[in-house]
Formats: structure tokens, C-alpha cells, sequence
């Protein structure tokens, strides 16, 4: 809360980002944060990898109010985990529509909780950075292209 109304002062809003190996570890943890601060310049910044190896539980997203959801980053990993979190979270990353999370689910659920937060893509992989940077935005702008073209119809 304090944080909230520090930024408020400059027009800005904060956004929580949950990461599973912390003591943040789900959308559920950081929307009672949101809850409990009370403040409307404060939200969720709602990862899909962080949602996958966090509770992957989309009944706790379905739970969120669409107004705490400030921020979506979309990406995708294995369903299984390669063991180090942090290393697979800052260098093995997929796109949104290579990997196993249904991000085109997450979406529509998104949608549906009337969450009206700007979707933007989030991929840190040393695969990605290997190729030259216009064909990496290019593989990024259509893989987000993909995923929103069959979350909404």
C-alpha cells in the first residue's frame, strides 16, 4: 500500500509479479497482496511461464477480479520443469504458441475476468538470441500473433 500511494504521487501504477520460487509463488498469493493494499494503481503483472511452474491452477486465476490484472507477459515452457527454475526462467523460455502452457486458454480466461491489461511478450532464451534480431522480433510478433488469433476466434 505504501509503495501504491508513493507511486500514485508520480501517476504511476505498480504491479506485482508473482515468481513460483519465492515467497510470492501464485496469482493467488499476489492478488491477496492487491487485496489487502487496496489500492487502484496497484495489480497483477500475470506471467503465463511463472502461472505453469507456479500452482498452474487456472480455477485461483479464474478467482482474480479482471481490474487486478495490470499487466500479461505470454511465453511457454515443457510441462515438465528442468529443475533449476531460475535457469530455465532466464534462458530456456518458448514462444507462446512452441511449448506446452495453453496460452490461448490463459487468454480467454483473462478475457473472461475482465481483465483489460495490455498483452505484451516475454521470451528469455539463449536459442532466441542467437538468431539476428529482426528474424527474433519477427518469430515473436507472429508466435503472439498465433496464440491471440486462437484465443479469440
Amino acid at each position: 500500500a505504501g509503495l501504491c500511494d508513493r507511486a500514485k504521487e508520480h501517476n504511476i501504477g505498480c504491479a506485482i509479479e508473482f515468481l513460483p520460487w519465492t515467497g510470492i509463488k501464485d496469482v493467488t498469493a499476489a492478488a491477496e497482496i492487491v487485496r489487502r493494499a487496496g489500492r487502484a494503481n496497484g495489480g497483477i503483472l500475470f506471467d503465463t511461464w511463472h502461472h505453469l511452474r507456479g500452482s498452474n491452477d487456472d480455477d485461483a486465476l479464474r478467482a482474480v477480479p479482471g481490474a487486478f490484472i495490470h499487466a500479461i507477459q505470454v511465453n511457454s515452457a515443457p510441462a515438465t520443469a528442468n529443475g533449476n527454475p531460475m535457469v530455465e526462467s532466464m534462458h530456456e523460455r518458448l514462444l507462446p504458441d512452441e511449448g506446452d502452457i495453453d496460452v490461448a486458454n490463459l487468454i480467454g480466461i483473462l478475457d473472461s475476468i475482465g481483465s483489460k491489461a495490455a498483452i505484451g511478450i516475454e521470451v528469455f532464451s539463449d536459442e532466441l538470441n542467437k538468431l539476428p534480431p529482426t528474424e527474433a522480433a519477427h518469430r515473436c510478433v507472429e508466435a503472439t500473433k498465433h496464440v491471440m488469433a486462437k484465443a479469440r476466434g
